[in-house]
């Protein structure tokens, strides 16, 4: 495994492996570590109590140095990033495999030309975005009229299920385009 050498806060000069995959870098911890577990004393042995004490005294002061607290962290910081770079491209590539994702950055993108903002994702994966009074929901399923949303709608109020733009992305890329138009010019006319 190839040694780097990396600077320290306080100034010193540490080497320890330079890893790049989480597993890697848990077993460089682990080794790391491995310094400073106490000695075992087996039972039976004369004193036992009081050597095991010194022993742990021992460990913890060899694991309580400067140099050894900051290459413990600087491990631990190298693996969390790890650790996210690996999700990070794992997600990538899985949203990168999805039709659909392409389609909702697609109209993400042109949505932040007319000027809208994203409000919320939710889990179901409808996304709301909204420029000045106009809003825009991007979703894969249509919002069903309930009894709550047919009474929010005849006292007045406001609901998905009657007002606002829903972008299906089930539709095609001429059919959004078509109904991409007719939003900026609502954007346009209420600005």
């Amino acid at each position: 495994m190839p040694q780097q050498r990396k600077l320290c806060v306080c100034g010193a000069i540490l080497d320890w492996p330079c890893v790049a995959q989480p597993a890697d870098i848990q077993v460089a911890i682990d080794a790391f570590e491995a310094q400073f577990r106490p000695e075992f004393i087996p039972p039976g042995t004369p004193d036992r109590t009081r050597l095991q004490a010194a022993a742990n005294e021992a460990a913890h002061a060899r694991a309580c140095t400067p140099e050894n607290i900051v290459r413990r962290l600087a491990l631990i910081a190298e693996r969390k990033t790890a650790v996210a770079a690996a999700r990070r491209r794992a997600t990538a590539a899985r949203k990168a495999r999805d039709p659909d994702e392409q389609t909702r950055r697609w109209l993400y993108r042109l949505l932040r030309k007319i000027g809208f903002s994203r409000d919320c994702r939710t889990p179901s994966g409808s996304a709301y975005y909204t420029a000045g009074e106009v809003r825009v929901r991007i979703a894969d399923h249509d919002v069903p009229m309930t009894p709550e949303r047919q009474y929010t709608v005849d006292n007045g109020g406001w609901s998905w299920a009657t007002h606002g733009w829903t972008l299906d992305i089930r539709q095609s890329r001429c059919e959004l385009l078509r109904n991409l138009v007719h939003i900026r010019r609502e954007v346009r006319r209420r600005s």
